[in-house]
């Protein structure tokens, strides 16, 4: 639940301050969880849905996500359709040709630091999710994408075969995307402090 994940991080009582799972009666604060603007992707054989969520522990805790932005290019593989809003409302209805959901995954992230975008550089996007339909008895909650899991994943194809194989290659989209370097950026920073935490 939204409690349980706030107090994995924060512990009982320990106000704004993250507190690792421990036997003193006194631990030691941690600094606060940053905020994150995360993409959440979902594509499918023709089409890529997408939303940008700002979000921190208060966030969670409260069920209060913003969104800064969605939308959803159709028809991918030729003249796209193109549908987005942004936080104020401000929508952007446009045709371009995407001829892959790499192109897709491509116009999204530009058109998230456009004028109309919420964003001012894509390093402002901190962890990019993607939708899987089915993880089978292995998956129940959201994991961290590694090569290992995306293997698994392939191997689940059979469980929804109309759906895991277009949510895979939108996996592997943001991969080869300009999401890379933000990725890395972030985690070296963030992922680090999140294992220690979960190591205590």
């Amino acid at each position: 639940t939204r409690k349980a994940a706030r107090e994995r991080f924060r512990g009982p009582d320990s106000g704004s301050f993250p507190l690792a799972y421990t036997s003193d009666p006194h631990p030691t604060p941690r600094p606060p969880f940053p905020p994150m603007n995360v993409l959440v992707l979902n594509a499918g054989s023709s089409t890529l849905k997408f939303q940008l969520i700002a979000t921190d522990l208060d966030r969670i805790a409260s069920d209060t996500d913003l969104r800064l932005a969605r939308g959803m290019i159709e028809r991918i593989g030729g003249e796209a359709i193109i549908r987005a809003v942004n936080q104020n409302g401000q929508k952007w209805n446009r045709t371009a040709e995407l001829h892959s959901l790499q192109d897709a995954v491509d116009y999204v992230l530009k058109w998230l630091v456009s004028e109309t975008g919420p964003l001012n550089a894509v390093s402002e996007i901190q962890a990019v999710g993607h939708r899987v339909v089915h993880g089978g008895e292995e998956f129940q909650s959201s994991v961290r994408i590694t090569p290992e899991i995306v293997d698994r994943l392939e191997d689940m194809i059979d469980l929804a075969p109309l759906h895991n194989p277009h949510n895979l290659r939108g996996v592997e989209a943001i991969e080869r995307s300009d999401a890379d370097s933000l990725r890395d950026q972030y985690q070296k920073k963030v992922s680090g402090w999140l294992n220690e935490l979960a190591d205590s």
